[in-house]
Parts: structure tokens; C-alpha cells; sequence
């Protein structure tokens, strides 16, 4: 068992190192859609998040957020982003506006109270016809966004979900696989 359970660990990391691989060129321009779910209170951050949105907290003098929108630009296909926010969403659109300073187009939905994430997913996408990614705003990572969407592509999948293996799920939750 612990031998099969390593060559499964082994295959799990090649694949986890394939994703995160240098950046692939998707081959079809399809027109897609980016949910940034940005509307969490930020408790765990106290006292950065008091007066600051987290995903404007800085990170070596950089709002958070531009790490997530410059991920989301390696993407041509994505056209639009779409941040969903409930906790100081002004500061947020003061910040960056319509995005024509981040190259990317922003739209703004605020929840009317906080919804959760399938919520929040559900009501900020709610008239989208167009594949969607879906990121945590507080997510930092080098993933190959490029890849994972061409792979979810030739796979012809009607959802995607990225995990990493970590030591200890409980703080993060599990999912069975």
C-alpha cells in the first residue's frame, strides 16, 4: 500500500509540476471571463484589514490584487475581470478604476450581503454565457493559467478545480479525490 501510494504521490507531483510549468499559448481565441472573489472582511489580517481591503493590502509595496491581475494578463483570451466585492468596495474601484491602467478590463459587483462563495460565484456571474475562470482573492501563486485552461480544454471538462497537496488540509478543507 505505501509503495502504490507513492508512485500515486510521485504522478500527483508530476502533474501539480506540469500545471505549473512555464507558460503554454492557448490555441483558440475564445473570449473568457474572470471572477476575483475579493469580498471577504480580511479577520485573519487584523489590524492590516481595518481601514484596507485585503485584496489591496500591500505585498513588497503592491497591492495584492495586482499579482492576481497580472496573472489573469498571461491570458489574452480573458477580456474581462470581474471583481466581486462586499467589504469596502470603493477603496477597491478607487484603486483600479476600470483597469485600463492594469491592462485588463474591470467590472465591479458587490454583493448585497456576503453570499459565500457559490454565491458569490452564482451572483457576480450570473448572466455570463462565456467559460469562466474563478480565482480566491487571496490566493498568491505562479500557476500556468494557460495551461490549466488548455487542459481543461482538451478534456473538453465542464469544470476545473486546481488544488496542491499541503501537510496539514484541515486549515483549508479537503476534497476527496
Amino acid at each position: 500500500d505505501d509503495e502504490q501510494r507513492d508512485e500515486e504521490d510521485a504522478r500527483d507531483r508530476k502533474r501539480v509540476r506540469q500545471v505549473h510549468a512555464p507558460a503554454h499559448m492557448i490555441s483558440s481565441v475564445v473570449a473568457m471571463k474572470a471572477i476575483l472573489l475579493a469580498g471577504g472582511k480580511g479577520t485573519r489580517l487584523r489590524p492590516l484589514t481595518i481601514h484596507t481591503p485585503k485584496p489591496i493590502v500591500p505585498i513588497f509595496d503592491r497591492p495584492f490584487l495586482h499579482y492576481q491581475l497580472d496573472l489573469l494578463k498571461q491570458v489574452p483570451e480573458i477580456d474581462e475581470v470581474i471583481l466581486s466585492l462586499n467589504y469596502q468596495p470603493r477603496r477597491i474601484e478607487e484603486m483600479f478604476g476600470d483597469g485600463s491602467d492594469s491592462g485588463l478590463s474591470i467590472r465591479y459587483v458587490v454583493e448585497p450581503a456576503p453570499l459565500g462563495t457559490g454565491g458569490a460565484i452564482r451572483y457576480a456571474g450570473e448572466k455570463l454565457r462565456e467559460s469562466v475562470v474563478v480565482f480566491n482573492g487571496d490566493v498568491l501563486t505562479e500557476i500556468d493559467l494557460a495551461a490549466v485552461i488548455a487542459t481543461h480544454r482538451e478534456r473538453r471538462a465542464r469544470a476545473t478545480i486546481v488544488l496542491t497537496p499541503v501537510d496539514n488540509p484541515s486549515a483549508y478543507g479537503l476534497v476527496e479525490t
